[in-house]
């Protein structure tokens, strides 16, 4: 039996962005822009109309608003050279 791969947890909007009013300014008008020419194409097909009308949105909110960046957290900044040198001191012990 194969193990089957995971998939990437999806990329979340950085909607804290949202709190300049420009930035506010800017997706309204993205979106308006997308969306707008939207309704004067006659789809007959919802799953068909429902995709384009996703990729409009999602494609104008990540030109505008961009993707969370997460920093992980350091846990050896206080403790770094000390820790670096003992790396070190291991390393060279394996190699010898």
């Amino acid at each position: 039996m194969r193990r089957q791969k995971r998939q990437a947890p999806p990329r979340k909007f950085n909607v804290s962005s949202l709190k300049s009013e420009a930035t506010q300014e800017q997706l309204d008008a993205q979106m308006n822009a997308a969306v707008g020419d939207f309704s004067s194409k006659a789809q007959t097909n919802v799953e068909e109309a429902w995709q384009d009308f996703k990729s409009r949105v999602l494609d104008a909110s990540e030109r505008t608003l961009g993707f969370v960046r997460r920093k992980q957290q350091d846990w050896f900044d206080d403790n770094d050279q000390e820790i670096q040198t003992l790396l070190d001191q291991m390393h060279r012990q394996h190699t010898a």
